[in-house]
């Protein structure tokens, strides 16, 4: 069976792993939301990391802050270590 979704062509065989993080996705979005209606706009952006960490905990959402890693272009290092935000 094939189902159209976008320009992709999937298949019953690949739908499942394209689907995967789709409920982890929904729960970081609506911690994310959470921390804004909380907070509202203008503050620091650690303000932000803190009380979306608070609300990861609350959820039960694994994670890292400010997980580090090389960024490479061509196998060449562009910049040595590059910190994600959470």
């Amino acid at each position: 069976m094939f189902e159209r979704m976008g320009d992709v062509l999937k298949t019953d065989r690949n739908r499942a792993s394209a689907y995967e993080h789709d409920e982890l996705t929904y729960r970081i979005n609506g911690a994310a939301i959470a921390v804004h209606r909380e907070l509202g706009a203008g503050l620091f952006e650690s303000v932000y990391e803190n009380a979306l960490c608070i609300e990861f905990e609350k959820s039960g959402i694994l994670y890292e802050r400010q997980k580090r890693f090389q960024v490479k272009y061509q196998g060449e290092p562009v910049v040595i270590w590059l910190r994600i935000w959470l």
